[in-house]
């Protein structure tokens, strides 16, 4: 009985000290309802219509900005009233009043009537059937369930997507009408618009670099309305263009951006605004075959802070997601199904 007894009090002890060894539920985002009632060209000020709180939000973190009914982009300077929602944090300093950075403005909220606006969620984990996803977002309070006959759209392109194109780390805008009184919440999605995917932090220098399987394509590009070819390469269903070869291309247009190597410390800095010094080898097509691409240990830094971009090498050069570099940079990046194009656009 004794040897029991204590074998119990060791179990009991693992599992305790395994439940406190795990990880947190990630912060949710912060969010404001109310009126724009100060801006500049790079923040807003948005004052609280429950209260007399407001929040400055930095505009340099390129938060999507949508319209409230259709959850499609939206120029902030092309917006119909100041009455917006923001969700933005979970970092916040302690100024009065506190600034953050925002990660999604929907502009246009109808005041009047019984409109629902939407609500924005990161994909934190989720459970697939065939007929429908299960997201769990906000700290893993809300779990709401998106079929696959729920009207879905993407942000900025023209692109079939669907359920299948949902996973952990993508950005939401979902409208649904009512929350379940459980813990978690239980909400069925009407309509839901995929804004994108979280930036997936590099991976630290010292860890164990990932082998991926990288196909050769080339890639019909409109930069600014003029057709250019870019090499790229298909990896985990994603396409990943070379560092250089979209600095090579941006090169006198207005959002031209430097790359410099950091060997001591192992980093690639981008310095926007600079011009671009060809090292050679720009622009080439890759060749025939598949390539094996190994995730870049590099930190990449954009005017002295390090942004998380996933890369890969392949033969010693560096391949981003053109749709992820374009947002650090701040260039538009769509697709044109019908001229089956990528579309880049940087305003001349």
């Amino acid at each position: 009985m004794k040897g029991f007894a204590t074998i119990w009090l060791i179990a009991l002890l693992a599992f305790s000290q395994a439940a406190f060894a795990l990880d947190p539920p990630p912060e949710p985002a912060l969010s404001i309802t109310g009126t724009i009632v100060r801006e500049t060209g790079t923040t807003i000020e948005v004052k609280s219509a429950q209260d007399d709180s407001s929040v400055i939000l930095n505009l340099e973190a390129r938060p999507y900005i949508v319209d409230a009914v259709t959850g499609q982009p939206l120029g902030l300077k092309d917006r119909k009233t100041n009455y917006v929602i923001a969700y933005y944090g979970p970092i916040v300093t302690r100024s009065l009043p506190p600034r953050s950075n925002p990660i999604v403005i929907i502009c246009d909220v109808p005041q009047e009537g019984n409109f629902i606006p939407p609500q924005y969620g990161r994909v934190e984990s989720l459970t697939r059937a065939d007929d429908y996803v299960k997201v769990t977002v906000r700290g893993g309070s809300l779990i709401v369930t998106i079929n696959r006959d729920t009207p879905i759209s993407p942000y900025l392109t023209r692109n079939i997507v669907t359920i299948d194109n949902i996973e952990v780390g993508s950005d939401l805008l979902m409208w649904y009408p009512f929350v379940a009184l459980s813990y978690p919440g239980q909400a069925t999605a009407q309509k839901t618009v995929i804004l994108g995917r979280a930036n997936v932090p590099p991976i630290p220098i010292g860890a164990t670099p990932i082998s991926a399987s990288a196909t050769p394509t080339a890639a019909a590009v409109r930069l600014n309305g003029n057709k250019v070819t870019l090499g790229a390469y298909i990896i985990s269903g994603n396409n990943y263009v070379k560092l250089r070869d979209v600095a090579y291309l941006l090169s006198g247009t207005a959002k031209p951006f430097a790359v410099s190597w950091d060997g001591a410390n192992n980093a690639i800095a981008l310095t926007s605004g600079r011009p671009y010094t060809p090292v050679g080898g720009e622009m080439a097509l890759p060749g025939a075959g598949a390539k094996t691409a190994v995730s870049t240990t590099s930190r990449i830094s954009l005017d002295g802070n390090e942004i998380g971009l996933t890369a890969y090498r392949i033969d010693d050069n560096n391949y981003v997601a053109l749709r992820d570099l374009g947002r650090a940079l701040d260039f538009g990046v769509a697709w044109d199904d019908a001229e089956r194009n990528i579309i880049i656009n940087t305003g001349h």
